[in-house]
């Protein structure tokens, strides 16, 4: 069998062509070059350029293909790559599949600039239509996603080379001159990095900052040429991409000074004499290709509205990843804003604008309810209406370039300023006349009469962001004085109120803990300053920030009385599957129609009454924990035939978390499923009168049981409800372990090592408990939520939660039964805290401690007996995982919930709660599972996933 070259393909591929009215013509000479194809119609000349199994990087496929298009001088070219499998095919067969052959076909032509993957045929049609198009609108054609691969290439190019050289003192010191406070990153870091040392971690910042570097200096480029294009600036040089000229930085730095005055913010980072200490020849081929590409392109005939987020778009994913906390997704920026604006003349804050996502979504909002008026004019209107501000100077940068991009005809240079969005809120001055503004702006300053305060504010934890705070900045944050545990956050939110007009909006991508018991401070702050919920948001399906690990939501709250109840919205599609706009629209309309509910495919959407906000405000998340209409109407159903009765707290439960020193940490023995990192002793066996312990290196050693008290480190694989003859130990004498056990395990500390003993012991007297509570757990893999032992048992609060009840022993075993029933499984989820997904959190005070339970004071004798027997035969059962018990309506189970509504004393349809449960389970667990697919997978699945609910 003959073999397939490129020559063979060539009279199939003119054939399409000529489909199309073009004229083919196959190796001629064209001066001393001989081009695969010639492609003529209209006057138009293409070169088509034919491999197979040809790859190479995106930027050099194009400045490659340009230079042999300009050699035999034509100035359209498309090369179509085929894959090496076409090799394989027998030379027969190719008429009949030569149509449907998948190729890679790079344009680069007047009326197109694009790399698509398609069929031959449809390849070529997209080609040729495109070109009939063009010659009635004479506009070319630039695909958006192009030209953002074209850029990241280059992005990582040029940061490869400064990766090599960022180490040194020099050239760090001056990168973080320019980038500015690179502090916050560091923490991120450290955040997303777990347990990684300090070294590695300041590793990671550097590799970062030679990124930012990179990243900043390419869309200083991509916007010099974009408007060089559109105004009278000269244009970029001309160059050869394999033999830029030496002096090719100069001539940029030169270029960018005739605008930089006008454009302050977007090329006052000047990063050139850093470039010119690393690999000058280097650095001037990557910028040249790049030069080379965008001359190619054309992106400034990009569609106005993607403009301002190609910038953003250009960050490589790796960096994006790294810098994930800043990024609002565009879809639920566009969501927020267009809820949070129904006026085109309002004034804009962000206080933490990042990449100005949220910024650019306003603009864009504004300019869609903005009266008829001349473009130009209308841009500067909106730009004099919007303000950011941000602590780093990158995303100062990202920012300005995003909204100075809006229109480039006009450069009006936005109100970004650098600094910390607090202090500027609650410091600046509230009179200002619009040229006060101005000299403020230059301070430093903003002014405090805002329409709406959008923002998607940091959400890293308090104590660890305040402590890069300089000293005036952390007095402003204790004089705010909020509670709980809240995190930065919260005083974005707070300092909002002290620049928002009455009625005004603030409108946030909120954390988790804007609801749970860590923002109740928060939450009554607003309350008093007469804040009232217009729209929560929440997606059954991701996070609404990129790089999301936790829950997130939108949440929109106006200042000022609103006499329509809160509106709560679960997405039910992924944002880029929805119409935003009409999601929007349809959003609205409910709010202000009779109904307190409707559903759709996309949503479903339901009026919380404002009165739950008050009940539940040191707990808001029964407002927003359900993903699903009879998962709230269930709750609520609940609550009216139970909220009469005790909760834990109010019967006297007390409930203490234990969080054990590392030291003693180590005193714990396990023989369930603990993978801690600290842990080094396992139970080899569990005797009457003594115990034997064994290492990680195997070595055994045995204690008597007053060398030890009864401990549990973690639910993990403890399937039975009684603890009896199956609990774990702590050692609290260190004479029981012996001198070669104690080298092996690093115990060699004695004084360390007495102190721990002493407080494992101590902890053990004061808090030990009957019964155990589960605490942070994996709700699609936990067999219980409550354990009871006639022994006190010490649990660990990393996943554990001791219980104190003055109460005899056959009350505690009715009450652990409860506990482990559906009926209080629906209470915990209204209250929990998301971790990830199905990977939740019950703490204490606000959760374990507002549940409902039975009144066992006013219970008759019978039915504790009845309860405590059906306790005995269960918790000797080896049970499934409680999810599966859920799933499947499993007869324990059921047994657990019938015995359980005798002592509420109540009636309840149990199959219509285990369907709900499973239902809120199954999303809870997706939540987690999608966001570690491939993203074609993950497009897959939502567009397959569709919630079915019963009409409420």
């Amino acid at each position: 069998m003959s073999k397939i070259t490129e020559r063979t393909l060539y009279p199939y591929i003119c054939k399409i062509f000529e489909n199309y009215n073009w004229k083919c013509e196959t190796e001629i000479s064209v001066g001393r070059e001989f081009p695969d194809l010639i492609l003529k119609k209209d006057g138009t000349t293409v070169l088509a350029e034919v491999k197979i199994d040809s790859e190479r990087k995106l930027i050099d496929a194009i400045t490659d293909a340009h230079e042999k298009a300009k050699k035999i001088n034509v100035d359209n070219v498309v090369a179509i790559l085929f894959p090496r499998e076409v090799r394989q095919i027998h030379p027969d067969e190719l008429e009949r599949v030569y149509r449907n052959l998948r190729v890679k076909c790079l344009i680069l032509t007047n009326w197109l600039s694009d790399d698509v993957e398609l069929t031959l045929e449809e390849a070529i049609e997209v080609f040729s239509k495109r070109y009939e198009e063009w010659l009635i609108e004479k506009i070319p054609k630039v695909d958006y996603d192009f030209v953002v691969n074209v850029v990241r290439e280059s992005i990582r190019d040029l940061a490869s080379i400064l990766r090599r050289h960022i180490t040194k003192k020099p050239i760090y010191d001056s990168a973080l001159a320019i980038i500015g406070r690179f502090d916050l990153f560091k923490l991120f870091v450290e955040e997303l990095g777990g347990e990684r040392v300090e070294k590695e971690i300041e590793e990671e910042s550097k590799l970062l900052i030679a990124d930012i570097a990179s990243y900043i200096f390419a869309n200083q480029i991509l916007f010099y040429h974009i408007i060089s294009e559109k105004l009278d600036y000269p244009k970029l040089p001309e160059v050869d991409p394999f033999k830029p000229p030496e002096d090719l930085l100069n001539i940029l730095e030169k270029l960018f000074e005739n605008v930089s005055e006008k454009y302050s913010k977007i090329f006052g980072l000047n990063l050139i004499p850093i470039l010119y200490k690393t690999e000058k020849d280097r650095v001037n081929l990557c910028i040249a290709k790049l030069i080379e590409a965008l001359k190619i392109l054309k992106p400034q005939h990009i569609e106005e509205d993607l403009l301002g987020r190609l910038y953003s778009e250009t960050i490589p994913p790796e960096t994006r990843k790294n810098l994930g906390a800043f990024y609002t997704k565009p879809e639920a920026a566009k969501l927020l804003a267009n809820l949070a604006i129904d006026k085109w003349d309002v004034k804009v804050l962000d206080p933490a604008c990042g990449s100005g996502t949220l910024l650019v979504e306003s603009y864009l909002r504004k300019k869609k309810l903005a009266p008829k008026m001349d473009k130009h004019e209308l841009h500067k209107k909106l730009l004099e209406q919007i303000y950011g501000v941000d602590i780093m100077h990158f995303a100062f940068h990202m920012a300005s370039i995003n909204l100075a991009s809006q229109d480039l005809e006009v450069p009006v240079e936005p109100n970004i300023i650098v600094g910390d969005g607090i202090s500027k809120m609650v410091k600046s001055n509230p009179q200002l006349t619009l040229e006060e503004w101005f000299e403020e702006v230059g301070k430093g300053r903003i002014p405090k009469d805002f329409d709406l305060v959008i923002m998607n504010p940091p959400f890293t934890r308090r104590e660890r962001f305040v402590n890069l705070l300089r000293d005036e900045e952390k007095e402003l944050i204790k004089k705010m004085n909020i509670g709980g545990k809240a995190g930065y956050w919260a005083y974005f939110v707070v300092a909002s109120d002290k620049v928002l007009k009455d009625n005004g909006r603030i409108a946030l991508v909120a954390p988790e803990g804007f609801f749970d018991q860590s923002g109740w401070s928060v939450r009554e702050y607003l309350l008093k300053r007469g804040y009232c919920l217009e729209y929560v948001i929440k997606s059954s399906l991701e996070f609404f920030s990129e790089q999301a690990a936790f829950r997130d939501y939108l949440v929109v709250l106006r200042k000022g009385e609103n006499r329509k109840d809160p509106v709560i919205v679960v997405l039910k599609k992924k944002l880029k599957d929805l119409n935003l706009d009409n999601i929007v629209e349809k959003i609205k309309n409910f709010k202000e129609s009779i109904l307190d509910k409707t559903e759709n495919n996309e949503f479903l959407a339901l009026k919380q009454p404002k009165k739950l906000v008050l009940k539940y405000i040191r707990n808001l998340k029964p407002f927003v924990a359900f993903n699903t209409i009879d998962g709230f109407r269930l709750f609520l159903e609940l609550m009216k035939k139970i909220g009469h009765l005790p909760t834990l707290k109010t019967f006297g439960g007390i409930i203490v978390e234990y969080n054990p020193k590392s030291y003693a940490r180590k005193l714990f023995a396990t023989r369930y499923e603990s993978r801690a990192s600290n842990l080094i002793f396992w139970i080899d066996s569990f005797e009457k009168d003594k115990i034997t312990l064994k290492t990680r290196k195997g070595k055994i050693f045995s204690l008597r049981k007053d060398q030890v008290v009864y401990s549990l480190r973690t639910y993990a694989g403890v399937r039975y409800i009684n603890l009896a003859d199956k609990e774990e130990v702590a050692i609290i004498d260190p004479n029981a372990i012996p001198e070669e056990i104690k080298k092996d395990t690093g115990l060699v500390n004695k004084d360390e090592l007495k102190k721990a003993c002493e407080a494992v012991k101590r902890t053990y007297e004061n808090s030990a408990g009957n019964i155990l509570l589960a605490r942070k757990v994996r709700l699609n893999k936990i067999y219980h939520l409550a354990y009871y032992n006639d022994n006190k048992v010490l649990g660990i609060a990393s996943a554990i939660l001791n219980l104190h009840l003055d109460a005899s022993n056959n009350i505690k075993k009715a009450l652990t039964l409860y506990l482990n029933s559906s009926f209080s499984l629906i209470q915990l989820l209204a209250l929990l805290s998301e971790v990830e997904g199905a990977w939740v959190t019950f703490t204490d005070e606000p959760v374990w401690s507002l549940v409902h339970i039975p009144d066992f004071n006013k219970l008759d004798d019978l039915i504790i007996k009845e309860v405590v027997k059906t306790f005995e035969e269960i918790s000797k059962l080896d049970l499934k995982p409680l999810y599966q018990r859920i799933r499947e309506k499993d007869d324990v189970q059921r047994k657990i919930d019938e015995i359980s509504m005798k002592m509420l004393g109540i009636d309840f349809d149990l199959d219509k709660l285990y369907n709900v449960l499973a239902k809120e389970l199954e999303i809870l667990s997706s939540v987690r599972t999608s966001r570690g697919k491939s993203r074609r997978s993950r497009r897959n699945e939502s567009e397959s996933h569709q919630i079915t609910l019963d009409e409420f």
